[in-house]
């Protein structure tokens, strides 16, 4: 009797690590197996990635900054190779002492010259007098002591002395005038000698002077270019038809190693290159706009992949698509292993 309990509590045992033993061996099979996941469809219009070849440019290319007026440098600091500006900044500046003396000096003749005619306007007596005379004049003709031609007389003295006054009032605006002009003109040759950035704010390319050269008027001081930027890729001919603006795009530049960006397309170009290729332009998503002028440099290459979607990057991912409405390419609903890091196909139910 104890021998046979004794066989039974071996039995029941032994089947409970059986038990243990096949339910960990399902676990490890479930997660080692390769599973095809599926998604029930409908037909429609095929989902394809496209790739192209990708090109980064400074929006509006590459500018050469000209000097408006000629002069001696005595600044280029800004216009160093690799030097940032804002907007509007000052690039270059020339001496400006010539233009100044011309500054002083139209400054001194002009309140020398008020100065003279307020002295000859200020309580001048020759007026009064010849009204004077006049008056005397009229009152001796009413007693017949002078003639009518000795009043003309001295009414022509009187208008003489007026019309002088009247001119020298005229000569004062006048010359008052003539030097606003004057020095809007030479205070708008000295703001040209301070040659400005364009009204962009960007980088220096390649300075084309330097602190003590001798320029002339219209020279190239740098050329610089813009912050912002073009990226546009090239797609052939069998793949333009299936992009579309808005679509989303995964973006590789040589120069960024390994590191990719989100973009979306943004325009399509209608016309073609000497190699049947389209053009089409992408909006690169950055966290931090102001990080493009750094992460997307003019004249990097790369590639683009539109649609990216229906592409895998990792393990365990799924992408569901399907065929067109008249057949097609049978684009699979796929899944990427755990272990094998390979794809296969689902069913389209």
């Amino acid at each position: 009797m104890f021998a046979q309990k004794n066989n039974g509590r071996v039995l029941v045992k032994v089947a409970v690590a059986l038990l243990v033993v096949v339910v960990a061996g399902v676990f490890v099979w479930r997660r080692l197996e390769s599973v095809a996941r599926v998604k029930i469809v409908g037909r429609g219009l095929a989902s394809d990635a496209v790739t192209g070849s990708v090109s980064v440019a400074a929006d509006g290319g590459y500018k050469e900054v000209k000097s408006e007026a000629g002069g001696k440098v005595i600044d280029a600091q800004a216009i160093n190779k690799g030097e940032h500006f804002k907007k509007g900044d000052p690039l270059v500046q020339l001496d400006t002492t010539d233009i100044q003396r011309l500054i002083d000096e139209s400054k001194r003749n002009f309140e020398a010259t008020q100065k003279r005619i307020e002295i000859e306007l200020k309580d001048n007596p020759e007026e009064k007098v010849a009204e004077d005379a006049l008056e005397t004049a009229k009152r001796l003709l009413r007693l017949n002591n002078v003639s009518e031609e000795q009043v003309k007389a001295a009414e022509r003295a009187l208008n003489a002395i007026r019309r002088r006054l009247d001119l020298a009032k005229f000569d004062r605006q006048k010359a008052e005038d003539d030097y606003k002009a004057r020095m809007e003109d030479l205070e708008l040759q000295k703001k040209r000698m301070t040659v400005l950035a364009p009204p962009v704010d960007g980088e220096v390319k390649e300075p084309a002077t330097w602190e003590g050269a001798l320029i002339g008027q219209g020279q190239v001081i740098a050329t610089v270019f813009s912050n912002a930027r073009i990226v546009s890729a090239l797609i052939s001919e069998e793949s333009f038809g299936k992009i579309r603006i808005g679509q989303k795009a995964r973006l590789r530049l040589l120069s960024q190693g390994s590191m990719s960006f989100d973009a979306k397309v943004s325009k399509l170009l209608t016309t073609a290159d000497a190699s049947q290729r389209f053009e089409v332009y992408l909006d690169v998503l950055v966290d931090d706009p102001k990080k493009i002028p750094h992460l997307l440099k003019p004249g990097s290459t790369g590639e683009v992949t539109v649609n990216d979607e229906v592409t895998f990057s990792g393990i365990s991912q799924s992408r569901f698509v399907c065929p067109g409405s008249t057949g097609g390419k049978n684009w699979p609903a796929q899944t990427v292993t755990r272990l094998l890091f390979n794809s296969f196909m689902g069913a389209v139910l």
